[in-house]
């Protein structure tokens, strides 16, 4: 499958290359809320300020992740997916979370590359952005 870019099309089975990582800051969740595990990814802005308001969870049970670097072609995009798929999996497992919470702000290379990742996680209700309201809201769950 091919993902456009502004760079242009991006495959997704690219498989990356050494030195094609981004760093990222993790700041891991300690519980869940009500079975749920809230997952913040950004990349160049975080996120979890405005979840954590939107949802009146705690920073406890958000695992936050962020990197101040663009992703900056196929294979760094495919090593973010596949590292940041590795860290919600942990949570996941270690946690016991029934379902996921997820707010990305990223491009939609990620959000697709990711997609493509998300299929062994339990029930996950994506958020949106509504700039005009400063809030998120609930968009569509993936089962």
């Amino acid at each position: 499958m091919e993902i456009a870019t502004k760079a242009g099309s991006w495959a997704t089975d690219v498989r990356p290359q050494a030195g094609e990582e981004s760093a990222w800051t993790i700041e891991g969740a300690k519980v869940v809320t009500d079975g749920a595990l809230t997952v913040c990814i950004g990349v160049l802005r975080d996120p979890t300020e405005d979840a954590l308001r939107h949802t009146g969870v705690t920073r406890g049970s958000t695992l936050s992740l962020f990197s101040a670097q663009p992703v900056s072609g196929p294979g760094n995009l495919q090593a973010s997916a596949a590292f940041l798929k590795v860290i919600v999996a942990d949570h996941v497992a270690r946690l016991g979370a029934k379902r996921i919470k997820l707010f990305i702000v990223g491009p939609a290379s990620l959000s697709v590359a990711l997609g493509h990742l998300w299929n062994a996680f339990p029930p996950t209700q994506l958020y949106e952005f509504v700039a005009s309201s400063a809030t998120y809201v609930p968009t569509a769950v993936i089962s």
